[in-house]
């Protein structure tokens, strides 16, 4: 769970007291970079099942310890092994939290999001990307060109449904578009550029 400072201290008191009573004993509480860290432990990695019930369990708790006219966020990770696998699932729920515009964040239950993160993880995939989108990203509002062109293409170039996504008026979205075809120099009517461009921007955001 993301928050200001000013917060932290109150909302972990508060979670230590709850989380116990309220999703059971294999869940614990920590505090780490600026973020409330739940942990639930289990014998062994229940898969898609244990990530469903852990968001259930997670949804509970942001509502027990979220104080009043506060927004608070959660990100839910999948299941991993040993120390390592803490900071792991730790940069899962990260993800899920920049993905997601809702309260509570899902690291991608299709395996999609840990695909890309390994993927990414070579310097050749880091360099690949940057080459593919470094027209955008030379632009002063690069991020925001970014999260249109990812809407886009993730609504398989519906200009109202990335509008909605991105909170603007479908032209304002079709006139970024076209930009955005400009700059990269792109056909978005090709399936390998559209595919291409598309696994670069989710990438950019892990």
């Amino acid at each position: 769970m993301s928050m200001d400072s000013a917060l932290l201290d109150t909302v972990a008191a508060r979670a230590s007291r709850v989380v116990r009573e309220l999703v059971g004993p294999e869940w614990s509480v920590a505090m780490a970079d600026g973020a409330l860290i739940v942990v639930r432990t289990t014998p062994r990695d229940q898969g898609r099942a244990g990530l469903r019930a852990a968001a259930l369990d997670a949804e509970q708790l942001l509502d027990r310890v979220r104080p009043a006219g506060v927004e608070l966020r959660c990100g839910v990770s999948t299941a991993h092994q040993g120390v390592l696998g803490l900071r792991t699932s730790a940069s899962e729920a990260r993800t899920a939290l920049r993905r997601g515009s809702t309260a509570l964040a899902t690291y991608d239950l299709a395996g999609l999001d840990r695909m890309l993160e390994e993927w990414y993880s070579s310097d050749a995939a880091q360099q690949a990307v940057r080459e593919l989108l470094q027209p955008i990203l030379e632009q002063k509002r690069a991020g925001l060109l970014l999260d249109i062109l990812r809407a886009y293409l993730d609504h398989h170039g519906s200009p109202a449904k990335a509008a909605e996504e991105v909170r603007m008026h479908r032209n304002a979205v079709s006139r970024n578009i076209r930009r955005i075809e400009t700059l990269l120099q792109a056909d978005l009517d090709d399936p390998q550029q559209r595919l291409a461009l598309q696994l670069a921007c989710r990438a950019a955001r892990i």
